[in-house]
């Protein structure tokens, strides 16, 4: 199958913005209205990425970690569990690293199954228990 992944443009907010407020327990406490606008501006090394307008992936290389940090992933609901995911996964830069919350069982399963490393806890800023993941 071909998918086709595009670099995010100012066309795809509100379906961004509809997918984090379905997946919003699981991606996190970042505020993606001020993570959009700032990508929009070029104001930070945010990346958004959309596939098939069925999902969409933030991320950003992180000079502290020299790694790729993947800070979000999300799929429309009715599209999961259809390869859009691992596509995704396949097409993002390496080093790779992610945080998943310890309790998003689905996810942690995911990133398992994809073949990644867990590399140990950590926690948010709020206290919620997360997994550390990398390839």
């Amino acid at each position: 199958m071909n998918y086709k992944i595009i670099a995010a443009q100012k066309r795809h907010e509100e379906f961004i913005k509809s997918i984090y407020k379905q997946e919003k327990k699981h991606l996190g406490s970042f505020n993606l209205y001020q993570c959009w606008d700032k990508y929009l501006l070029k104001e930070n090394n945010n990346k958004f990425w959309v596939i098939d307008n069925v999902g969409f992936v933030r991320f950003a290389y992180s000079k502290k970690y020299n790694s790729f940090i993947l800070h979000d992933i999300g799929i429309i609901a009715h599209e999961k569990r259809k390869g859009y995911g691992k596509v995704l996964l396949d097409k993002l830069p390496r080093p790779l690293i992610l945080k998943c919350n310890a309790d998003n069982d689905k996810g942690n399963a995911f990133y398992k199954n994809y073949g990644m490393n867990k590399m140990g806890n950590t926690q948010t800023k709020k206290g919620e228990p997360q997994i550390v993941w990398s390839i």
